[in-house]
């Protein structure tokens, strides 16, 4: 009887062990997929940033009040777009520093 509850009780783990190898399988790859979107969509902001640094960078043509406000405007977008960045960016500037730390820390010793 002892040796039928022994194998079954294997039998379970065993089951289990597999199963939630394939859910930590699976949940990495979709780390990995959110990581390149993320990293994708890092790139496409700084390539915005970057225009619309152009763009502020030319002197305005008009005194026109609605000039002067979508001028202010568009530096608000582009101040938007840093901080959007810094925000998304913030944790892998973090996690690679703590990485060469590591690194480093492993070398020395």
């Amino acid at each position: 009887m002892l040796v039928i509850f022994l194998s079954l009780l294997l039998l379970v783990t065993c089951s289990t062990t597999v199963l939630l190898g394939f859910v930590a399988i699976k949940f990495g790859k979709t780390l990995l997929q959110v990581e390149s979107t993320m990293n994708d969509a890092l790139d496409k902001l700084d390539k915005e940033y970057q225009e619309i640094g152009e763009v502020l960078k030319q002197p305005l043509s008009s005194g026109d009040p609605s000039v002067t406000r979508v001028h202010a405007a568009i530096k608000r977008c582009q101040n938007t777009i840093l901080e959007i960045a810094n925000v998304l960016s913030s944790n892998w500037n973090n996690r690679e520093n703590s990485e060469k730390s590591f690194a480093e820390n492993e070398i020395e010793n």
